[in-house]
């Protein structure tokens, strides 16, 4: 089993790592990692709080198989729900992605986890250039880098190419395992 400390400012590294969680660790070791950072003891349906290294207070939501971490203080004003701010995803009971999100009112509480040690949510986007060139798939609407170094990363914008607006922020960060990757 593969010891982890989860850190909201934790280094992300594409196709291997984000928030201190490592891709291919079992569900429940990442489930019990999060139990150890509970600071509520009232569980409701599966969902309890946590704060660990570096993050703002943050409720955990079991869903599909996964988890969501919401932010506490802010909702979108359309709904009940807190805003997600970072998703958990598995196949097969083993971490396959890993989802930070930046949204409008939990900006303050956004994961602060930089690639490249320089690039995170509210960075422009056009700063991964200096790093390595991005492609832009119309159809996700995301960035991909290009290159085989720069696998199992993609990042969001505002959902259009730079050309269209140079000026856009990053939104929206995945790292996922890449199959063919020999670690």
């Amino acid at each position: 089993m593969m010891q982890s400390d989860l850190d909201w400012a934790a280094p992300i590294v594409p196709g291997k790592a984000m928030m201190g969680l490592h891709l291919g660790m079992g569900q429940d070791e990442v489930w019990s990692l999060l139990e150890q950072n509970k600071v509520s003891g009232k569980d409701i349906n599966e969902q309890f709080q946590v704060e660990f290294t570096n993050s703002p207070l943050l409720l955990v939501e079991v869903v599909n198989g996964g988890f969501l971490l919401r932010d506490v203080n802010s909702r979108n004003p359309n709904t009940s729900e807190f805003d997600e701010v970072f998703a958990i995803g598995f196949e097969d009971r083993l971490l396959t992605h890993l989802v930070a999100s930046l949204t409008y009112g939990a900006k303050l509480c956004s994961y602060k986890g930089k690639v490249w040690g320089d690039i995170g949510l509210g960075s422009p986007v056009v700063s991964i250039l200096k790093h390595c060139q991005i492609e832009f798939d119309s159809g996700d609407e995301l960035f991909y880098p290009v290159g085989k170094n720069y696998s199992g990363f993609s990042i969001g914008g505002t959902s259009s190419p730079l050309e269209d607006d140079p000026d856009q922020v990053v939104t929206y960060i995945r790292i996922y395992f890449v199959e063919d990757r020999v670690s």
